[in-house]
């Protein structure tokens, strides 16, 4: 059995109780910015100059300018790190686990690909859902 919710975001009618039924239902995500570099790469576009430019969501770890990021196939130089925050981007010198960021100079980076030496390291999603 699957629940179902029907209501308006107009008039707010079962706003609420979809709300309630998204926390109580699914997982919870504690992020540890102490752990292991750990995430997933769900978007890539290219940047003005032609740039490979990764969209991460870090569940674990930090991962700073200049670090060295380990990729399935290889390790990379993160030359530049965005950060989405309040609908707004702007470029910080450190991704923490629980945020999303743009991050320049993974040039070998694909849509799914994990990164780090944590427990996603190696593989491969279909989709950011599954992370």
């Amino acid at each position: 059995m699957q629940p179902a919710y029907a209501g308006s975001a107009t008039t707010g009618i079962g706003v609420p109780a979809l709300t309630k039924a998204i926390e109580g239902l699914l997982p919870t995500r504690l992020p540890d910015a102490d752990g292991a570099v750990a995430g997933k790469i769900f978007k890539i576009e290219r940047g003005w100059g032609g740039e490979k430019l990764a969209y991460l969501a870090l569940q674990s770890g930090t991962i700073h300018m200049r670090d060295h990021v380990n990729l399935p196939n290889s390790a990379e130089r993160v030359t530049g790190i965005d950060l989405f925050e309040h609908g707004r981007v702007h470029a910080v010198s450190s991704l923490t686990a629980g945020q999303i960021g743009r991050v320049s100079g993974l040039k070998t980076a694909g849509v799914g690909d994990a990164i780090g030496k944590g427990v996603l390291a190696g593989n491969r999603a279909f989709c950011a859902a599954d992370a």
